[in-house]
């Protein structure tokens, strides 16, 4: 991707040139965390060494003062995908996210969806051997999540509280699946550029996946990790792993039992500030599903580049 205005070009806003260089360097420097390949073309003019020059010599530029927890942090970030050619795919992603901490009180709330389409080759032969290729577009994502959570400190790092969270996904054929949950919680590290904390606790989960109505009692942990590397770069992670007291039997014929009806959540990304109210987001996310049907795969592996803008 070729970030360098073109020929004879002026780039009048040194802060947003500053902020680029800074997400390229830091992009290098940890891409490993993210566990992808991620290819930044040495022949872009903001490679690694020009960056750094860059940064260096650049006017210095008013970077956004951090924001008060106390005050709702609200933002919407949005993705688009397209390509053409050799293969026509389309992706959309949005996602709508406020929080806030005050006079003890931890807020949580989250709201996405993403929609996708890909072009299918299907070849069909008649009684004389003629084949016949036709294309047509198919529905590849299809996905509606929302969170809501609440917390209550008990002491500087120790929390209880109470969550909900939804999930339709059309290609896993998850008519819904609704968890309730009980985090009892900890921070690791709580720090201004740091936050390590980890979660336990019981859930409860309703869910139509195809026919099959499963609802169980269960259990979940989680773990998540917030890291200002600078003041305009961030790296975030969060793993989660749902397990049930209780299996169950399929109207297919199939049975599972308690350790067999489970399912993992996790995800990382960078984030970086283009302004001081925009900034660029690059996430990995990987849902894994234990009970699925036979013709989906368990396993779903997404990488999303999005703009984040704070309202």
């Amino acid at each position: 991707m070729q970030l360098q205005p073109g020929a004879g070009a002026k780039n009048n806003n040194p802060c947003l040139s500053v902020r680029l260089g800074e997400f390229i360097v830091k992009l290098k420097s940890i891409s490993l965390l993210l566990a992808v390949p991620l290819w930044l073309g040495s022949s872009s003019a903001f490679a690694q060494g020009e960056a750094a020059a860059q940064i260096a010599d650049a006017p210095a530029c008013d970077c956004p003062a951090p924001k008060n927890p106390e005050d709702w942090g609200t933002s919407l970030a949005l993705g688009f995908t397209l390509t053409e050619g050799n293969s026509n795919t389309l992706l959309l992603t949005s996602a709508l996210t406020a929080s806030r901490e005050k006079d003890g009180n931890l807020w949580d709330l989250r709201l996405a969806g993403a929609y996708g389409e890909n072009d299918v080759d299907s070849t069909v032969t008649d009684a004389d051997g003629n084949e016949t290729t036709t294309t047509e577009s198919q529905q590849s994502v299809g996905e509606i999540a929302a969170l809501a959570k609440y917390g209550r400190l008990l002491s500087e790092r120790a929390y209880v509280g109470a969550q909900a969270d939804f999930l339709h996904d059309a290609l896993q054929d998850i008519k819904y699946r609704v968890t309730l949950g009980v985090p009892f919680g900890y921070f690791l590290i709580k720090d201004d550029n740091l936050r390590l904390n980890v979660e336990a606790g019981p859930s409860y989960t309703f869910s139509k996946i195809g026919q099959d109505e499963l609802n169980s009692a269960g259990w979940f942990v989680s773990q998540r990790l917030e890291w200002d590397i600078s003041e305009t770069a961030k790296f975030f992670e969060q793993v989660t792993y749902n397990g049930s007291f209780e299996g169950d039997d399929l109207e297919d014929g199939r049975s599972f039992s308690a350790s067999d009806n489970y399912y993992v959540v996790a995800e990382a990304g960078l984030e970086a500030a283009l302004s001081s109210n925009m900034s660029l987001v690059v996430s990995v996310r990987d849902d894994y599903i234990n009970i699925v049907d036979p013709e989906n795969e368990r396993n779903d592996l997404s990488v999303v580049t999005a703009i984040k803008v704070a309202l």
